[in-house]
């Protein structure tokens, strides 16, 4: 009777967790540049603030709050 070698068994290394999704940006300030789909009121609900603040800040850039053009970058 000859007893099998056991099989060796090799511990690995843990699976490198996924990062995270990167968080929105606060209105504390910064740039957003605008994606198809955007409007002022989704990019300032993942910003914290408003349409209405988002249209004021970027005045200069923006003439109409309802006319985004996609690669337009704005202030947030």
């Amino acid at each position: 009777n000859s007893a099998a070698e056991p099989t060796r068994v090799r511990a690995s290394a843990p699976a490198a967790a996924p990062a995270p999704a990167a968080a929105p940006s606060s209105s504390s300030g910064g740039n957003y540049t605008v994606r198809a789909g955007d409007t002022l009121s989704k990019i300032a609900a993942r910003n914290g603030t408003t349409w209405q603040q988002l249209w004021a800040q970027n005045d200069d850039v923006l003439s109409n709050p309802n006319v985004l053009r996609v690669g337009q970058v704005i202030n947030v």
